[in-house]
């Protein structure tokens, strides 16, 4: 039986997505030749994300449309880590059999949202048949120009773009956007489907995992007070993520985990994960996170949502490194211009030894949770 994909054709698919498209600033030629044309970029910054499903997600478990927001959400992380904002976005696909026009077109409508909100281009990609399960690989090319504050002189001279892994300073305050956690109690929520919570918390924390949201208006937030030295994105948890600009930096990131922005949907259902004693990590999916964590002898003094904080991963908040002086008036700013909190929870400080220092309440050290690996 011929499907509907099959007798439209790819060249006919090809044509039907770049009607839907916008063209955005940045971009002269989208979708149609051989190769997209952009203008003349500033200083630009490219990113690649490879999302396999039973890897990275599971299509019982998101729609479409959902999957098309997160796969380009994911790169807009990066892109605004680096201070920078999104331009074009090519988006690769290599379908199995099964899949057809109607996932398709809702794939792509959650694409158009995502890069309508963020006003930038998908401007092209490539597809190809899967012998099993969808495969999408996004490159995102991004811009880290001049804001308003610098085009005037008012950017301060410690801050320059775009923002590196390697820009972080002894002293600078840790800000960290947003609640952590959330996306990995979401799982834990897939995963355990009979698990009974408030509505609220469930549609927040499954919105949370399924559809995370870009911090790219409060990165540009905070570029507007200056001072920022170093910025990531948690994409896989904020002790691994930490540990990358502690290496790359050359400092201790101490981290105190009373100060661990915790929602209260994400405490509720891991307060039913612990009295579960699910503490293993899942064998229905391998994803970028997991839900609960293995909890050592060691660090035991951190409880199921804690670790979900740490180790969960796909958050994609921002961990900025700042000078302490602004730390305040960049919290305050983000918070009035995108409504999105910010809460500071630790410093960093000169080391021999680069690494990520836990800290309990009493400021005792505790040993750190493994961070989400592919290998």
């Amino acid at each position: 039986m011929i499907s509907d994909l099959q007798r439209l054709g790819e060249f006919g698919w090809i044509e039907r997505q770049s009607r839907s498209l916008a063209v955005r600033a940045g971009v002269r030629l989208g979708i149609g030749d051989d190769c997209a044309v952009l203008d003349a970029l500033q200083t630009p910054v490219v990113t690649c994300d490879c999302l396999v499903e039973d890897i990275h997600f599971r299509r019982d478990w998101s729609s479409p449309r959902q999957l098309g927001r997160k796969s380009l959400s994911v790169s807009v992380s990066d892109v605004a880590a680096m201070g920078a904002r999104p331009v074009a976005a090519f988006v690769s696909l290599a379908l199995p059999r099964e899949i057809g026009l109607d996932f398709l077109d809702e794939f792509y409508r959650g694409l158009g949202e995502i890069a309508a909100h963020f006003s930038f281009t998908v401007a092209g990609g490539d597809t190809s048949r899967s012998p099993r399960g969808l495969m999408i690989n996004v490159a995102l090319v991004g811009e880290a120009a001049a804001n308003e504050a610098a085009a005037s002189d008012e950017l301060p001279k410690e801050q320059t773009l775009p923002l590196l892994r390697s820009g972080a300073r002894a002293n600078d305050v840790l800000l960290v956007t947003g609640t952590l956690g959330d996306s990995a109690a979401g799982l834990w929520l897939l995963q355990n489907p009979q698990t009974v919570v408030a509505p609220s918390s469930t549609e927040l924390l499954l919105r949370r995992h399924l559809d995370p949201q870009a911090r790219c208006e409060e990165m540009q937030a905070a570029l507007q007070i200056g001072g920022v030295h170093a910025a990531i994105d948690l994409s896989d948890g904020l002790a691994g993520d930490a540990a990358h600009i502690a290496r790359r930096s050359a400092l201790a990131l101490e981290i105190e985990t009373a100060r661990l922005p915790l929602s209260t949907a994400c405490r509720e259902v891991a307060k039913v994960a612990q009295t579960a004693q699910t503490v293993s990590k899942s064998s229905v999916i391998s994803s970028a996170q997991s839900a609960v964590g293995e909890t050592s002898t060691a660090n035991r003094v951190l409880d199921v949502a804690q670790n979900w904080a740490l180790g969960g991963g796909e958050d994609y908040e921002l961990l900025l490194c700042v000078v302490p002086e602004k730390a305040e008036a960049i919290a305050r700013h983000i918070e009035d211009t995108t409504q999105t909190q910010v809460t500071q929870i630790g410093r960093c400080v000169a080391s021999p030894e680069p690494r990520v220092k836990l800290l309990n309440g009493e400021g005792a050290e505790i040993v750190v949770p493994e961070a989400w690996t592919h290998f």
